[in-house]
């Protein structure tokens, strides 16, 4: 009896091992999907993500870890962009495919697109104005070559724009040397016949410019061209509507946006699209609050053109920003005066993740990983090596906040973990 027994469990056995090991659905073997959010991955969906960009190795927008090594990258404002010239606080659009339950997705396609260009105007301790937009700063936001921004700088900023408001929350600021100016806002007071509309305080006249969609007032335009005058119509070459965002073929989106208008939880609009939130869960915020002007991040899936929300959450409990009387403490104190890239110390910050090779490097306390400043001096962590082997050429993966610097903003490390391969 007992040999009958063993004779038939041996067998049972092999077969058992066979399916562990070979072929098997989810069993690592030849053939078995990989959860990696790319389009053979069954948990993933189509997507459409819009946000800053929060860390590199993959594109991080919205929580979601994009590889983005065959994505085509674009800018309206620019050409010839590659995977290198993305950086921090960029507001870009991804679409691709992603696997919400695992943070992964494979991009198709990149485009990043600041929202002004201009000079600095009426700095005040909380914020300043570029063609009558007012910008807010917070924790988050990332300071290029700015680590102050003065009356009378030029700047390009990206970030999450209220166009009903003419306000812009800042992810993004980049000081450069002055060139042709964009200005984005709401179409009033269209004239056709003079060729003449307004933005907010601004007369726009467009006789010479080339115009890309329809004008009619209350449309989403941005409009680019010289130094406005100091009185009378500014004369653009270009004005060119931002059109909502295509959600056709699209299954799931997850939108950093602005909500411009508000009828109901179960009916209100971002960027041009509805929402319906009625089965979402609310974060950081009470469902009251809700309404024109607010900034959210919205995640959920795609049905008929509409977003059924699974998710709403605040994004201004991290606006408390002071963009004041310069910073102090850390490494690089940015001064006395100027608009200063700090914010209040009650505001939520982003732990931003960025991996690449090690370039530029100073000291522990002074290198360059993406285009991004690191101080590493005061880490509380380090993985597969130690502060002894940070050197140029080393990979590395960084994960922690911004600081202030002397020449714009510094991730300062909290963790960093030494890798055996870069992202090409």
């Amino acid at each position: 009896m007992v040999v009958r027994i063993i004779r038939f469990l041996v067998p049972l056995a092999i077969g058992l091992s066979v399916l562990s090991c070979g072929g098997g659905v989810g069993s690592g073997g030849t053939g078995a999907p990989i959860a990696d959010g790319g389009p053979s991955d069954p948990g993933a969906v189509t997507t459409v993500s819009v946000g800053p960009i929060a860390g590199f190795g993959s594109v991080i927008v919205n929580g979601i870890k994009y590889d983005d090594s065959g994505a085509s990258i674009s800018s309206a404002q620019r050409s010839g962009l590659t995977r290198e010239d993305l950086r921090l606080g960029m507001t870009a659009t991804i679409r691709g495919t992603a696997n919400p339950s695992v943070g992964l997705g494979k991009a198709s396609a990149i485009e990043v697109q600041s929202e002004l260009k201009g000079f600095v105007g009426l700095r005040t301790a909380s914020d300043f104005y570029v063609l009558g937009v007012r910008v807010r700063t917070n924790v988050n936001t990332v300071f290029d070559n700015a680590g102050n921004v003065l009356d009378g700088d030029f700047v390009e900023v990206y970030g999450t724009f209220d166009a009903v408001n003419q306000t812009l929350v800042a992810s993004r600021i980049e000081r450069k040397n002055a060139s042709e100016q964009t200005l984005r806002g709401l179409v009033s007071g269209l004239n056709s016949t003079n060729r003449q509309f307004n933005l907010g305080n601004v007369v726009i006249d467009y006789s010479n410019a080339g115009v890309v969609g329809s004008l009619v007032n209350g449309s989403d335009v941005q409009v680019a061209g010289a130094t406005p005058p100091a009185s009378g119509a500014w004369l653009v070459r270009a004005a060119t509507l931002r059109s909502p965002i295509d959600l056709s073929n699209v299954t799931r989106t997850e939108l950093n946006a602005v909500i411009t208008q508000f009828t109901s939880l179960a009916n209100f609009r971002v960027n041009d699209i509805t929402v319906d939130g009625s089965s979402a869960v609310i974060e950081d915020g009470p469902v009251g609050s809700l309404g024109v002007g607010v900034r959210v991040e919205i995640k959920g899936t795609v049905v008929g053109g509409i977003v059924r929300a699974t998710r709403v959450k605040f994004e201004d409990s991290s606006e408390a920003a002071s963009v004041g009387s310069g910073s102090s403490g850390g490494s690089g104190s940015t001064g006395s005066s100027g608009t200063s890239n700090t914010a209040s110390t009650s505001s939520t910050a982003t732990e931003f993740d960025v991996t690449g090779r090690i370039s530029a490097f100073v000291s522990p306390a002074n290198f360059v990983v993406r285009g991004t400043v690191i101080d590493a001096s005061a880490s509380l962590r380090f993985d597969d090596g130690t502060v002894n082997n940070l050197a140029n050429g080393a990979c590395v993966r960084i994960e922690g906040p911004l600081q202030a610097g002397a020449f714009g903003s510094v991730l300062r490390a909290t963790r960093v973990r030494f890798v055996n391969n870069c992202p090409s």
